[in-house]
């Protein structure tokens, strides 16, 4: 669509096919699933979603601006991809078997005052300039990569297990 898009539900929203618009895109549900065909891009301007409960992203979900993502859990075995800055909230989980990508900075947030949140990691976490990560628990598996071109600063509360690689060419 020409212009910007906002979508809010007060239950679940799905998407198997595109949602697309050449300006702002701004979603709103109680839980989102991206299918694995699924797209939400925003060609021109940036991208928000909020999702009270959870996001399950099998699919891309990209910017050419700002990719903000708020939800108390989130499952990303696709692509995540900003142009820009990329923010996520994911107030109790991320699971991430799938890429996590921004060519500016990135900051992940799995953090608040419990600590019973954590970040899964067996994908890839990327950024082109800095990422900061902050979690109570951080497990990167074998597979994992959380990369930063610029600093990469991970602050987790309680442990961190890595079995992957975790690389900063500041």
């Amino acid at each position: 669509t020409s212009g910007n898009l906002s979508i809010t539900t007060h239950d679940e929203l799905t998407n198997s096919k595109k949602i697309i618009a050449d300006g702002k895109v701004t979603l709103l549900a109680n839980n989102l699933t991206n299918n694995a065909e699924g797209i939400i891009f925003s060609a021109t301007d940036s991208l928000a979603i909020t999702a009270i409960n959870d996001v399950t992203n099998l699919g891309e979900i990209s910017s050419t601006k700002e990719l903000n993502l708020k939800s108390n859990n989130l499952s990303n075995s696709g692509n995540l991809l900003s142009l820009a800055e990329l923010s996520i909230d994911a107030i109790n989980s991320l699971n991430n078997s799938g890429a996590i990508q921004s060519t500016k900075n990135l900051a992940i947030n799995t953090n608040s005052e419990n600590l019973n949140q954590s970040l899964v990691n067996s994908g890839i976490i990327k950024s082109l300039l800095a990422a900061e990560i902050k979690t109570s628990s951080l497990t990167n598996e074998a597979d994992g990569v959380i990369y930063a071109l610029g600093n990469n600063l991970i602050n987790s509360q309680s442990s961190l297990v890595n079995s992957g690689s975790i690389l900063s060419n500041s």
